[in-house]
């Protein structure tokens, strides 16, 4: 399992429950996220569509999304995620492309009340 330790990598826009995301394939390291963001990972099906949100997924990882608040998993293990429902879409409400574009997104929305956009510069993809 390779874990990525970046903030500086691209992410995807995407909005997960009606709210904004920023989603990646990657395996991101926790201790990476600033501390005002969650990462939860996506688990996908055997026909690779997205079914849960777990905290750690280790098989069938599809991959992580970064949300300015915290999941109610109502005590599971896992939220499913309906396709139908549209409650993981890629086509996201915004454009942000990193976790410093986010937090910036977020501070504007009034979602963040510390958010530290500098904080994410100068770390690097470990490929």
């Amino acid at each position: 399992m390779n874990i990525e330790n970046t903030l500086d990598g691209l992410y995807d826009p995407v909005t997960l429950f009606g709210k904004p995301a920023l989603f990646t394939n990657l395996r991101v390291d926790r201790d990476m996220i600033p501390e005002i963001l969650y990462a939860y990972d996506i688990r996908h099906g055997d026909n690779g569509i997205a079914v849960t949100v777990e905290k750690h997924v280790l098989v069938n990882h599809m991959g992580t999304v970064i949300t300015a608040e915290p999941l109610d998993f109502g005590g599971a293990e896992y939220i499913r995620i309906d396709d139908e429902s549209g409650d993981l879409d890629f086509v996201g409400e915004h454009d942000c492309n990193t976790i410093a574009e986010y937090q910036a997104y977020l501070l504007e929305l009034g979602q963040a009340e510390k958010a530290e956009p500098e904080q994410a510069s100068g770390l690097t993809m470990n490929v």
